[in-house]
């Protein structure tokens, strides 16, 4: 398998704490499911744009 670029990603997703968390078990769930042992980046990218397309409103929000 590839490696992960750490890099890449933080340069083109800015994601917060708790996103970057979804992001991991988002891209681990993914490689389980295919049968994988490693998370590819690949993975890592797809579970990015997913978190993002999730993300309507660029500012953080806290409370209700």
């Amino acid at each position: 398998m590839g490696s992960i670029i750490l890099q890449h990603l933080a340069e083109h997703y800015d994601l917060s704490g708790g996103q970057i968390a979804v992001v991991i078990q988002n891209a681990a769930v993914r490689a389980v499911r295919r049968g994988d042992r490693e998370v590819s980046m690949a993975d890592f990218v797809m579970a990015c744009n997913e978190e993002m397309r999730g993300n309507f409103d660029e500012r953080a929000k806290a409370g209700f």
